[in-house]
């Protein structure tokens, strides 16, 4: 397995160095711009389902800031009034080596405790103690959504099978969603005559060292 530094070890360089350096520090919710960049997700998805909103989201989920974004949009076109739903039922998907959003949630608290050495596929969702964390955690109960982990195996098997079948080419973090996506319906969380939109991030492209050839024998 690939062992990578984390976030919250590159946030304290780069804090560090911003304090040595006089520079701007433009780490997670330190500044508005990317929280407003990705509330767009909300806008284009109301508009694809002609201003009605889905009846649940499945998001890949690292520090959680896209889920934040998704979510103030969605509050912002309430307000507007150019959408009546209530928000979309939620369900976020981690890596089952760096899970502590799932974590705390499986163990109904209130907020996450730092994980412990991470052990997932180099990319994306290594936050090991996501500052957005408790605001998940109140979304995902807000909307009797849940938090399903997927293990990396699980994880490169359904990007595998959604590049085989859809002819999709995400990284392995968006192929956790249709995992957790298949682990929701089995818990009763969502039922498949929900309209449900599986969130994709990132393109394959960013992950070709861990792409499991989709014709191969055992990739079905």
């Amino acid at each position: 397995m690939h062992f990578i530094e984390d976030w919250a070890n590159v946030g304290a360089i780069v804090a560090r160095e911003c304090a040595k350096h006089g520079w701007l520090n433009v780490s997670a919710l330190r500044e508005p711009y990317r929280i407003e960049g990705k509330k767009t997700l909300a806008f284009e998805l109301a508009e694809q389902f002609e201003w009605r909103l889905p009846d649940a989201i499945v998001f890949p989920t690292g520090g959680g800031q896209g889920v934040l974004a998704l979510y103030k949009g969605f509050q912002e076109l309430r307000e507007l009034g150019w959408i009546s739903d209530p928000d979309p039922k939620l369900v976020i998907t981690q890596y089952a080596g760096c899970a502590p959003i799932e974590k705390a949630f499986r163990e109904k608290k209130s907020h996450c405790e730092p994980w412990g050495k991470i052990d997932i596929l180099a990319g994306g969702m290594k936050s090991p103690n996501p500052i957005c964390g408790p605001a998940i955690l109140d979304l995902l109960r807000r909307t009797r959504g849940s938090a399903e982990s997927v293990t990396n195996e699980e994880a490169l098997a359904a990007q595998a099978e959604l590049c085989r079948s859809e002819g999709l080419f995400i990284c392995p973090e968006v192929a956790t969603t249709l995992v957790g996506y298949r682990k929701a319906l089995a818990a009763g969380v969502l039922k498949d005559s929900e309209r449900t939109v599986l969130v994709g991030t990132a393109t394959g492209l960013k992950s070709l060292s861990h792409v499991r050839d989709p014709l191969a024998p055992g990739s079905a």
